[in-house]
Order: C-alpha cells, then structure tokens, then sequence
C-alpha cells in the first residue's frame, strides 16, 4: 500500500520548490490506520499512487515545472513525512 507525503526535497533538503510538492511513499501495516485518520489517501497499487503523485502535483492550474498541490499537510507523519490531506475529496 502507498501513500501521498510531503516531497522530501523540501523536508530533507529544505528546498522550497517542494515546499507545496508531494511524493508517493510505501506504507507499512501500522502507518495504514495513521494515515486513515489524519484524512490521507491510499492506494493499493504503485502505479494508482503514481498517477495520484503526478495528478496533485500538477493541477491544471499549475504552468511549468514547479509542483504545487491543492491540499494540504498533516501534523501526523509517515517516515517523518507529513501525511498529504488533498483537497475536494468526492467533489466530483
């Protein structure tokens, strides 16, 4: 199972261009519940995880090379990652 988090060229590095970036991260059995109640996704596949990644972070909004996603960030973390809690969830 995987998971959206913040992008950890911003978390590591500091770098803010990814400040507003997320990246796909596995999950283990006990980070499923965290990430349930915090309000994240999760997907069963890799490649479902994948599309998410590249999906939120560029909406149409978004022109150019700089990733910015609608949602926000939780203070619950995975891999010391903040969880991504996207925005307009079955607003469809």
């Amino acid at each position: 199972m995987y998971t959206l988090v913040q992008h950890s060229g911003f978390v590591v590095s500091g770098k803010m261009d990814f400040k507003h970036a997320v990246e796909l991260r596995s999950l283990c059995e006990t980070s499923v519940e965290a990430v349930r109640e915090a309000g994240g996704l999760i997907f069963e596949t890799y490649s479902a995880a994948s599309s998410a990644e590249f999906n939120e972070n560029y909406p149409p909004d978004v022109h150019g090379m700089i990733p910015r996603v609608s949602g926000s960030f939780s203070q619950s973390k995975v891999q010391g990652q903040r969880i991504y809690i996207p925005t307009n969830l079955g607003d469809d």
